[in-house]
């Protein structure tokens, strides 16, 4: 056996040694990537459902507002 073999051999044990602190297990990470997933999903759904909840407060508040203005103009004709 070369210096180099002995080189590379020792290297080698010492990578495995060191990288088994960065040893992901793939069905974790995939559980990871689901649960991020759903929880994207999740938020994409709040974002959608504040965004209708808001244009129905808008709508609303328009309607309520010309429904108030006619009553009001309908009172003020007939000398209510």
């Amino acid at each position: 056996m070369t210096e180099l073999d002995i080189i590379k051999t020792a290297v080698r044990d010492v990578m495995q040694e060191e990288m088994k602190a960065f040893y992901i297990d793939r069905e974790e990470h995939y559980q990871h990537h689901q649960f991020i997933k759903g929880l994207k999903t999740g938020i994409e759904g709040c974002q959608s459902l504040v965004g209708k909840v808001s244009l129905m407060a808008i709508v609303g508040g328009l309607v309520t507002v010309i429904v108030l203005g006619v009553v009001a103009w309908i009172r003020k004709q007939v000398g209510m």
